[in-house]
């Protein structure tokens, strides 16, 4: 069974969420850089990546430039460190990670600390985070802990950045998922008041998605709970996709105004399988579109144009990678995938593209037909 990690690092803040405070959306502007940051002590490492080296999370930065995080074998038993490439992942070398823990199942009811997931804007500033938060700005030869909210408040469940701003969505502590945005090169974390009340099932799902200089924030808690969208340089309450189908979504976006969404139909009155919506005015409407995706459930989506799109799932006992690239009027399927955690399934171009799944990095360079198993 494939297991996403998007969806979990909330649960255990939820269960374990100390009570009696109040937070506000006015109350909860970001501390200056001065008082919210802590100096990091990195580990030394050599240059190579060693074998023990587990893949958890990938971003690229620009078609040449990427990162992965992961974990080594280490005196404390696994600790974080970044493979890094700057020829399209056909060599990797390895970077000191921050001085924490991995966390490798966030959200689960574990109370565990630490990261579990990075992405970089561009060669020098990047952060990792999940639960925790860390930033560099001189392309990941230093980290710095970095507070949003004060005390107990401020998990980040999710970050992307776009545009030369980061935004990222946090737990509050209490009820609510806020949405915070930082300039890419500074630690000056500011709270926006649009929020999103915590849905009423047993494990919400945050995902966040940037295109251009759009947004949007969807909340899964069985099925679609609520969401926001960037619209004009301000996030807004927004009516998501397939909020009405009785069943969540998985968002894929090609640009700021066509997005896709893979939606499970019915799952929680009378299931219909998943199926593929598509909008072209920027998430204000969506239209079902093609024939019904093989996998069920989905797990995760993504999209290299408007033709491709490729989507993680399972099909009958297998867990596999099915793609269209028509438009979603036939599925192929293009990788079986093995039982693990799986992560960052997205495209950095129209023809690359990566996923890591069960440790591993996974990248294609033909635009999703054929993926390669990266070797580090």
């Amino acid at each position: 069974m494939i297991r996403t990690v998007a969806a979990s690092v909330f649960a255990f803040a939820l269960l374990f969420a100390p009570l009696g405070a109040n937070v506000t959306a006015a109350s909860t502007a970001a501390k200056p850089a001065a008082s919210g940051a802590i100096a990091a002590t990195t580990i030394a490492v050599d240059t190579t990546v060693p074998s023990s080296f587990r893949a958890l999370s990938v971003t690229f930065a620009s078609p040449s430039e990427g990162w992965v995080l992961g974990s080594i074998s280490c005196s404390t038993g696994r600790c974080p460190v970044l493979a890094h490439t700057i020829n399209a992942g056909h060599s990797w070398s390895l970077m000191a990670g921050p001085a924490t823990s991995i966390n490798p199942y966030p959200g689960m009811p574990d109370g565990m600390p630490g990261v579990s997931a990075v992405r970089f804007a561009d060669s020098h500033n990047g952060w990792i985070f999940g639960p925790e938060l860390w930033a560099t700005h001189d392309g990941g030869h230093t980290w710095t802990r970095v507070t949003v909210f004060g005390g107990h408040a401020g998990i980040v469940l999710d970050l992307e950045a776009t545009h030369g701003t980061a935004t990222a969505v946090l737990y509050d502590g209490l009820t609510h998922f806020r949405i915070a945005t930082s300039p890419v090169a500074a630690n000056s974390w500011a709270v926006v008041h649009q929020a999103l009340g915590i849905g009423a099932g047993p494990v919400p799902e945050l995902q966040l998605v940037l295109a251009g200089t759009s947004g949007w924030v969807l909340q899964n808690d069985r099925t679609v709970v609520n969401g926001a969208r960037l619209v004009g340089g301000t996030w807004v309450g927004w009516f998501p996709a397939c909020a009405g189908v009785i069943g969540p979504a998985q968002l894929a976006a090609v640009n700021s105004v066509d997005i896709f969404a893979v939606c499970d139909n019915g799952l929680w009155s009378t299931p219909s399988g998943e199926h593929l919506y598509r909008s072209t005015n920027g998430g204000v409407s969506f239209s079902q579109i093609g024939t019904t995706v093989p996998t069920y459930p989905a797990d995760e989506a993504a999209a290299a144009s408007l033709s491709t799109v490729v989507v993680a799932g399972n099909r009958g006992s297998s867990n596999v990678l099915e793609a269209t690239f028509n438009g979603g009027s036939t599925w192929t399927q293009v990788l079986t995938l093995p039982d693990g955690a799986l992560a960052d399934l997205g495209f950095t171009t129209t023809t690359q593209g990566v996923l890591i799944v069960a440790g591993h990095l996974d990248m294609t360079r033909d635009g999703g037909h054929t993926w390669i198993r990266i070797t580090f």
